[in-house]
Parts: C-alpha cells; structure tokens; sequence
C-alpha cells in the first residue's frame, strides 16, 4: 500500500476485486497481517474491502461515493478528484519500474526514475497541486461543523506536506542531483508529527520500510 500512498485510489480497487473474487475460490473469509494503522490519506481500502465481504454483490463505485460523501462532505468530489491527481503524478508504476545498468562484469537494477526528466516533470506538479487543493478546502471546511470531515481532511492536509516533501526527494534523484538531505528532511518532518496521527498511520514502518528500504536505498 506505501506504493499507493499518494492516493489509495488504485490498492482499493485491488482490493475490491479480489473480495469480490474470493468466493469463486470457495473462500468464505480472509486473514490480514499488515499494519492496524494504514488510514492515510483515506480509510477507502480498509473500508471499501470490508464492504465487499459482507456483500460482494455491491457495487464499488457506490461504496467509493459512499465513502467521500461521509468522510469529506460537500468536498467529496473534489477531494477524490485532486487525490487521483496525485495519483496520476506517484504512483507504483513509476516509482516500481526499473532499468538494467551494466557495470564492470556484472548488470544491476536501478529505479527508472532516477535520471529521469519524464518523472521529474510529474514530481515537480506535486507541492502546487497539494497548495491548491488545501487552499479551496479550506474555505469549505470554514462552514464545516463534522468532528469527522475535519478529522478527515486534517489527516489529508498532514499526507499532503509528507508528499511535498516527498516529491522533492524524487524530483531530486530524478534530475541527477543529490537527495539524502531531501530524505533526511522527510524522515524528520514524519516523526516529529508522529504523535499527532499516530493511530491512522505507521510512520515507524514506513520510514523503514517504504523510504529507507525502497525508494532511497543509499
């Protein structure tokens, strides 16, 4: 899912199918080992899958309106609109694809998008996306009175100053400059917010896993 992490928009589809799919294998239920804390930017997978266990016959694109409509309120919309957006800017398919780099005697694999202009023009997008967005939700949530919808949307606001942060890493790696203070500047950010959201997201794992492990390896 830290793949996904700029929207969940594609892993909740993912999911989806594959509950609606279970019972064709005669599956009556499924376990989960993940992390409990997985609800940034949005709780859709985890939502959207347990919908479709009780009942795989619902619709998805229902339960996804559903969703918005609860979480977001008069913002639904636009709110699902600009995380397909980040989506479209990071997401697994550019940050998983790699490319073979031969050296002396041996061949390796490095991320595609390092040294890429392609990708650094999509990362560069993101901070003004993010800016533009928080700015138009800001004068919705002014006539707003749901503890939910705010909760909702200050996780969203969090998420976004992660994924600036983030994309300035990439876009760093993407032009051919140096990242590693770009990346240390993130793992701070992260862990100094810990406390604040520490029931909706394992930064602990995902600094470990997702930033140190993947994405920035040296």
């Amino acid at each position: 899912h830290y793949f996904d992490f700029s929207s969940y928009m594609n892993i909740s589809r993912v999911m989806a199918e594959d509950a609606k799919k279970l019972r064709e294998l005669n599956v009556h239920g499924i376990q989960n080992c993940k992390t409990q804390r997985a609800f940034m930017p949005t709780s859709l997978p985890i939502y959207s899958f347990g919908e479709l266990l009780v009942d795989p016959d619902k619709d998805y694109e229902e339960i996804v309106e559903d969703y918005f409509a609860s979480a977001f309120g008069g913002y639904a919309k636009e709110t699902r609109k600009y995380l397909e957006a980040l989506g479209a800017l990071i997401n697994r398919e550019l940050l998983t694809a790699k490319l073979d780099v031969v050296g002396e005697g041996s061949a390796t694999a490095d991320f595609a998008w390092k040294n890429s202009p392609e990708a650094a023009a999509k990362f560069i997008k993101v901070p003004s996306l993010v800016d533009e967005f928080t700015a138009n939700a800001a004068e919705y949530l002014e006539n707003e009175d749901s503890e939910t919808v705010k909760r909702s949307f200050e996780l969203l606001y969090y998420h976004g100053e992660i994924m600036k942060r983030l994309s300035k890493a990439l876009f760093f790696g993407a032009v051919g400059q140096p990242y590693l203070k770009a990346v240390a500047e993130l793992r701070a950010y992260i862990m100094r917010n810990e406390d604040k959201y520490y029931m909706e997201f394992d930064a602990y794992l995902f600094i470990r896993r997702f930033v140190n492990e993947v994405l920035f390896t040296d």
